[in-house]
């Protein structure tokens, strides 16, 4: 068999409609939901007799999980349609994620500390990240953030300015009537950041009148600024779907 057969079989984004391709593609989903619910279970106590188990499971997930990903690192480059080179398939986002999914389990047979093997074990959780490369819905949700992200940073920049500004003002106001709460600026951008977000944080809340004002006033630019993020992704949301509808 040669590599661009293997990388049709393989690759998702391919499109194949070869019987072995599907099949895999399902086997692939089906072990990502799989662990998605073993990284839940196996922290209930009523489940800690499966641990035998889900070892072996684990090690069934990551042998299919590493045949897929250097499977295709190999076949990358089987000089076709759709070819690409080794380096540029590595650093590939999506591909990254797939290493990161079956990272973990390589590095537990490092001799790490108990801090680092729990972190690594929570990294499993990249494989739930995997299901959106096999998802049309999902992946067209990742297209629409990509597409946004110009969008999103100058929203962005607008919220952080209006937290800076607001915070500075609350500051110069509040540490005066209650030094003891509004210590530092520090404290007024953690207070600036719930009044935008409606966040329920454990912030000081101003007390004198002018610090009232400015906190109806920021809570009310809140509103407006936190839902235009929201707005602006709904609506290249509606865009794409309507031309993947079209196109399909």
């Amino acid at each position: 068999m040669n590599k661009y057969k293997v990388w049709k079989i393989l690759d998702f984004d391919d499109g194949s409609d070869h019987f072995f391709s599907k099949a895999f593609d399902v086997l692939i989903m089906v072990l990502i939901i799989l662990n998605t619910i073993v990284l839940i279970i196996e922290t209930e106590q009523v489940f800690s007799q499966m641990k035998g188990i889900f070892r072996w499971f684990e090690i069934f997930s990551v042998t299919i999980f590493s045949i897929e990903y250097f499977g295709r690192l190999i076949c990358c480059n089987h000089g076709r349609e759709g070819s690409i080179t080794r380096k540029k398939f590595i650093f590939n986002a999506g591909n990254i994620i797939d290493l990161l999914a079956i990272l973990p389990f390589f590095l537990s047979f490092l001799s790490l500390d108990l801090r680092a093997l729990r972190v690594l074990r929570l990294m499993r959780i990249f494989r739930l990240v995997k299901i959106a490369k096999y998802a049309p819905t999902l992946k067209l949700i990742s297209d629409v953030v990509k597409e946004s992200i110009s969008d999103l940073l100058i929203i962005s920049s607008f919220i952080l300015i209006l937290i800076i500004m607001s915070a500075n003002l609350l500051f110069s106001i509040e540490h005066i009537a209650q030094p003891d709460q509004f210590k530092s600026m520090l404290d007024a951008i953690w207070w600036a950041f719930g009044a935008l977000t409606k966040a329920k944080i454990n912030a000081p809340v101003p007390i004198t009148f002018i610090g009232n004002i400015i906190a109806a006033v920021v809570s009310l630019l809140g509103l407006g600024f936190v839902a235009l993020p929201a707005a602006v992704v709904t609506s290249r949301f509606i865009k794409k779907l309507n031309t993947y509808e079209k196109d399909s």
